[in-house]
């Protein structure tokens, strides 16, 4: 039995909301987050507010597996692979620099308003 088989994976409780603004499925960010080595997605910021418009960019907080040795130029593949599936720009910033940030409102508005889209078990 592989690996990915003995990690349950569990969809979380999301305001269905946030997968209609997103016009995507939960099956995507589960293929997107298994092909990246994501064990965490988040969204956060303007996705979660009315403020959310045609025009507004997509931020997303993700966490890699510990074996992922992920590049700039892979978080910038990401990026690019999400625009094109979203339709809109986003951004990806990894919750390991969230954490590690000086800027400790920063840190704690995005912690603390993050709602979790993906997570393995």
């Amino acid at each position: 039995m592989s690996d990915t088989k003995n990690i349950a994976q569990s969809a979380i409780e999301v305001d269905k909301n946030v997968y209609q603004r997103l016009k995507i499925t939960e099956n995507t960010i589960h293929n997107f987050c298994q092909k990246w080595q994501i064990t965490e997605l988040s969204v956060f910021g303007s996705i979660l507010t009315d403020r959310f418009n045609q025009n507004s960019d997509v931020d997303i907080l993700v966490k890699f597996s510990p074996e992922a040795r992920i590049s700039l130029f892979d978080l910038e593949n990401m990026e690019s692979e999400l625009k094109i599936t979203l339709g809109r720009d986003v951004d990806i910033v990894t919750k390991k620099a969230i954490q590690c940030s000086r800027n400790w409102i920063r840190r704690q508005n995005i912690l603390g308003s993050a709602q979790v889209l993906y997570v393995t078990r």
